[in-house]
């Protein structure tokens, strides 16, 4: 959803940019855009959603169910996708790496859009290491670590982005999935991107292969008599390798959400528009390959 609000976002920067007036609440009609929205992963069916945005004052998104959507493959017609529900317009074709993909939606009374991305092979993921105790934040409290090994191309430029799959209730009939989050960063392939962020480019990597330390919190702690610990749960580890067009909306998204939930005491950092690829429109057309590991057990 916040893809959409920042359509309305995009648009009220045109309208307010320089001003410091009041904002008055009667917006001025805007032409309808469309917005085309699609996450390729490999080993997914192509799924693509198109909604409209009318006015700066909509409350919620218009979803279309009479467009036309096409899907090409490495420059060749390939389908057209069938309607399903709530916008989500979906194709027998199956996302392989190394692939490009590119999509045609068209609309009665609207411009044809036009949107392509390619998705990259996976990362080699050569090795993988958990630390229990690896750091100690901000609150004092022991936090673990993942070391992961990857192969480097250092002629080629790719992105990754990292995903930490926890096991949560083990055992018992509760027992679900949730994601760790990254915490007092340390690596400097990290801390190059400044964003704290689960997302890196190989810019700054020279060798073959490397091997990046990611500290990480999984949301819930204990304490003893004299310290106190994260609890640590069977992990899941993800390592995708993603296209620039998804690196750029991802961080995009991470400024967009510190413009609009500032950390301190209502500080603002501005408005940031999010990362588009859409031809006539906007929205994301992006996608990645990824490598997962068995589960890890901490505790043993």
């Amino acid at each position: 959803m916040s893809n959409y609000i920042s359509i309305i976002v995009l648009l009220a920067m045109i309208s307010f940019l320089g001003c410091k007036d009041l904002v008055n609440e009667n917006f001025e009609a805007v032409d309808p855009v469309q917005v085309v929205n699609s996450f390729l992963i490999q080993d997914s069916a192509v799924k693509i959603h198109v909604s409209m945005i009318r006015g700066l004052d909509d409350k919620e998104i218009e979803l279309i169910s009479n467009a036309n959507v096409f899907l090409i493959v490495d420059g060749e017609w390939t389908e057209k996708l069938s309607y399903h529900f709530d916008g989500y317009y979906k194709g027998l074709t199956i996302v392989e790496a190394g692939r490009k993909y590119s999509c045609v939606v068209e609309l009665n009374g609207f411009k044809e859009i036009f949107c392509e991305d390619s998705i990259p092979f996976p990362y080699e993921l050569t090795g993988i290491e958990h630390i229990n105790n690896a750091a100690i934040n901000y609150e004092g409290i022991k936090i673990p670590a993942i070391e992961f090994t990857f192969k480097n191309e250092p002629n080629e430029v790719r992105y990754g982005q990292f995903v930490i799959h926890l096991l949560t209730n083990q055992g018992t009939e509760y027992e679900s999935w949730r994601k760790g989050f990254i915490q007092e960063t340390v690596d400097p392939v990290l801390l190059s991107e400044g964003l704290n962020i689960q997302v890196f480019s190989n810019e700054n990597i020279t060798g073959n292969e490397y091997t990046m330390h990611v500290n990480y919190n999984t949301g819930s702690s204990s304490c003893g008599d004299d310290s106190c610990w994260v609890e640590l749960y069977p992990v899941v580890f993800e390592l995708r390798s993603i296209s620039e067009n998804y690196y750029n909306y991802l961080r995009q998204l991470k400024l967009y959400e510190k413009g609009r939930f500032p950390d301190f005491g209502g500080l603002s950092y501005g408005v940031f528009p999010l990362h588009s690829n859409v031809s006539n429109g906007y929205g994301i057309f992006a996608g990645y390959s990824t490598v997962y590991t068995d589960t890890i057990f901490p505790n043993q």
